[in-house]
């Protein structure tokens, strides 16, 4: 019997099995069997051009359904959101709300748990006023990030950080001074966008499934 039985968390990520091998007068047979109880899978909910926050979390919730009932069997899910729509900035500030809410609309379909939330969402250009003084903050801090001696002193630092974490979850970081530079890069700019989303945030319309 040869096979990975069960996935242990989304990066072992799919329907898991075995193989039953049988030897028979000299004959031999190979059979595939499910094994996995719980399925770990990655859902990606594209949003573009939704514009109202009770729209976008009936479309997430329809995609859980839909993965839902073409599973085998029960189902955890990292639910990542794509995509370019004003809603962008809001989801990004307000992520704790819609995690919740996410959550919640899983519970009341069953059999499916969430593991996490990504928000890979993007603000379509054309709704950017460039006259606003924000947008010259955010032009600011993604030409700092680009420059070499701002990244080398994050690298630094974040070196010092991570030398004063338990050793058992250094490596989460990178195996190597390279492989933290990319982490440090993916940092700042999820940084970045996390600033903007609190600046702009505040100018999204309210809806009542929005409120807290």
């Amino acid at each position: 019997m040869s096979g990975m039985p069960q996935g242990r968390d989304i990066g072992e990520a799919g329907t898991k099995t075995v193989t039953l091998v049988s030897v028979s007068d000299g004959k031999v047979t190979l059979e595939e069997r499910r094994t996995s109880q719980v399925e770990f899978s990655r859902l990606s909910c594209a949003l573009d051009d939704v514009e109202e926050w009770r729209k976008m979390l009936a479309q997430i919730t329809a995609a859980i359904k839909e993965t839902v009932s073409q599973a085998a069997g029960n189902s955890i899910l990292r639910v990542e959101l794509t995509g370019q729509t004003p809603l962008a900035w809001r989801v990004r500030r307000d992520m704790d709300l819609l995690s919740e809410q996410i959550r919640e609309a899983a519970e009341a379909i069953g059999t499916v748990w969430i593991e996490k939330v990504e928000c890979h969402l993007r603000q379509p250009e054309a709704s950017e006023t460039r006259e606003d003084p924000r947008f010259e903050l955010q032009a600011l801090m993604q030409t700092l990030m680009q420059d070499e001696a701002v990244k080398a002193r994050a690298v630094e630092m974040s070196e010092w950080l991570v030398a004063e974490l338990p050793p058992e979850i250094r490596s989460e970081f990178g195996a190597d001074r390279d492989a933290l530079a990319v982490s440090v890069a993916t940092f700042l700019a999820e940084g970045c966008e996390d600033v903007v989303a609190m600046m702009m945030g505040e100018d999204a319309p309210e809806d009542a499934e929005g409120d807290r």
